[in-house]
């Protein structure tokens, strides 16, 4: 009887490597690398630009600055 459950064709950590290393050589290492660092950077993207409107809003909350505040153009009067 042939088992064919792919949660068990590793016996561990070393000898996923061991057998990643094997059949796809050095670069089976670092396939998804690409990959994960756009994602990575996306991420950072975000994060940053959230952070900055979370601190500006704040700012606007503590000092009542208006100045921090976007404003709409005005429509032009006919």
């Amino acid at each position: 009887m042939i088992d064919d459950d792919k949660r068990h064709r590793y016996k561990g950590t070393f000898d996923a490597i061991t057998k990643m290393m094997h059949y796809e050589g050095l670069s089976g290492l670092y396939k998804g690398m690409g990959t994960k660092i756009v994602q990575s950077v996306f991420a950072s993207a975000l994060l940053f630009m959230i952070k900055e409107e979370l601190v500006k809003g704040a700012r606007f909350l503590v000092t009542g600055d208006t100045s921090l505040v976007k404003k709409l153009p005005s429509k032009p009067s006919r």
